[in-house]
């Protein structure tokens, strides 16, 4: 009994000293390395290439658009329109807000005054499941999420996202933003066949090879007006 008390009295200050003994230091490390403290993602050897094809793997896409700026208030439509063998099968979704948006300051005396300005970009995010791909619209003053829901009819068949890179508004026109179209079967080849334009502002000929050839799309635009 005498030996178990020596054995706790020991523990005992063994645990105060340990506890007295630590020394509190201010961390300066960085942010990142306070977030992984054991450098786990080792994220000084990744760059934005490298996380931007680990969501592509995950099935995400990410598009933006700068606009020129804006100087009065105007309307502005998303659309979303749906095409078979080159035919619109309906006027789609459309979406409309301004391109303005509420933003928050606080004056010297506490006091929280709204403003307002004109949106810059826009931005969406794709995500692909097995028969839909998933698209948010954002801009400063909305977030829009819906499905586009593909037709698959043979078990090669794939879809790909496809973007302007001239995208930039003009009164009272239609921009489109996106594509989103299926693979075709090509007989003389016998493979599944795709458009290997990835920027459909840049080569006219192939933008329209691929909207001749691909028998579903959806196209993604918007437009601004009075």
């Amino acid at each position: 009994m005498k030996m178990k008390s020596i054995l706790t009295l020991l523990l005992l200050l063994t645990a105060i000293v340990f506890v007295h003994g630590q020394e509190y230091k201010r961390n300066l490390r960085s942010q990142e390395e306070k977030q992984d403290k054991f450098n786990m993602y080792q994220l000084d050897r990744i760059n934005k290439m490298h996380l931007v094809k680990a969501l592509e793997m995950a099935g995400v896409r990410i598009f933006h658009f700068s606009l020129k700026p804006f100087n009065k208030k105007y309307q502005l439509t998303f659309y979303i329109n749906e095409y078979v063998t080159g035919e619109k099968v309906d006027d789609g979704n459309e979406f409309s807000m301004d391109n303005t948006y509420s933003y928050y300051e606080k004056t010297k005396n506490n006091e929280t005054i709204e403003y307002r300005d004109y949106i810059e970009s826009i931005t969406c995010y794709t995500k692909e499941t097995d028969s839909t791909s998933l698209i948010t619209i954002e801009t400063y003053n909305m977030n829009l999420t819906l499905p586009v829901k593909k037709q698959i009819t043979r078990e090669s068949q794939s879809y790909y996202w496809r973007s302007y890179s001239q995208a930039d508004w003009m009164l009272n026109e239609t921009i489109p933003l996106l594509v989103y179209a299926s693979s075709w079967y090509d007989e003389k080849t016998e493979f599944e066949r795709f458009c290997g334009a990835t920027d459909l502002s840049l080569n006219a000929e192939d933008t329209k090879d691929l909207l001749d050839s691909s028998p579903h799309y959806f196209v993604i635009s918007y437009k601004i007006f009075e």
